[in-house]
């Protein structure tokens, strides 16, 4: 109910902004969190449309610049679209999110942050050397922190597809993508749904190390 509420609240804003300022970067950036406040809720549509109008009024505003007000819009709809499973228009926003971002040096959004995404959606398009590509220079960054170990499990499934030689490899960052989540999942310190979130992200560890043992098992050529 409280993320409902919320919602709710962030919309009227929206509707108010609308009302009163029309096509304005502070109507684009509160459209933003309509869309955070419905991909909690799992109202994928919702969050779609509002990160589309989004983009565009920020688009509008600065007379089609790329521009850094708009990277998280950029960011959420390029991991929208991938989910949805439009991994070519993902890729094309989180290239666009990651040319900015490095241009700005946003230290919200930072390049680091763009590459573990497009890194994603690469691998969902069917290209494992471009994932790697990205995820190379990442490897000595985010120490302890949940982005390491995000990076080690799409480096190992990077791997494993494009380079076999390297399978080996890939199963020891797995393992430590999975003690790295392993940690996460017991932090007493986070909240609740941040530990649910890291509890998901083990268990899909734990699902592709079992299904990508290298040794005396079946080897999956699956992403």
């Amino acid at each position: 109910r409280l993320h409902e509420t919320h919602l709710d609240g962030v919309a009227r804003a929206v509707d108010i902004y609308r009302r009163t300022i029309g096509d304005h970067p502070t109507t684009a950036f509160n459209l933003v969190n309509v869309a955070a406040a419905a991909m909690t809720l799992g109202r994928d549509a919702q969050a779609l449309a509002a990160l589309r109008e989004s983009v565009a009024i920020f688009e509008k505003s600065y007379g089609g610049a790329e521009h850094p007000d708009m990277i998280g819009a950029l960011m959420l709809l390029g991991h929208l679209t991938r989910k949805l499973g439009h991994p070519g228009e993902s890729r094309d926003l989180l290239m666009r999110g990651l040319a900015i971002a490095r241009a700005a040096q946003n230290p919200m959004l930072t390049p680091e942050a763009f590459a573990i995404e497009l890194a994603e959606t690469l691998l969902a398009a069917g290209d494992p050397r471009g994932a790697l590509d990205l995820l190379e220079p990442l490897a000595d960054r985010f120490a302890g922190e949940p982005d390491a170990a995000r990076r080690d499990l799409l480096r190992a499934r990077a791997l494993w597809l494009a380079e076999p030689a390297a399978r080996p490899r890939a199963h020891e960052l797995a393992e430590s993508a999975e003690r790295g989540y392993a940690a996460l999942a017991a932090d007493a310190s986070l909240l609740p749904p941040v530990r649910a979130e890291h509890r998901a992200a083990l268990a899909e560890t734990r699902t592709w190390l079992s299904d990508h043992a290298f040794y005396g098992m079946a080897r999956s050529t699956s992403p």
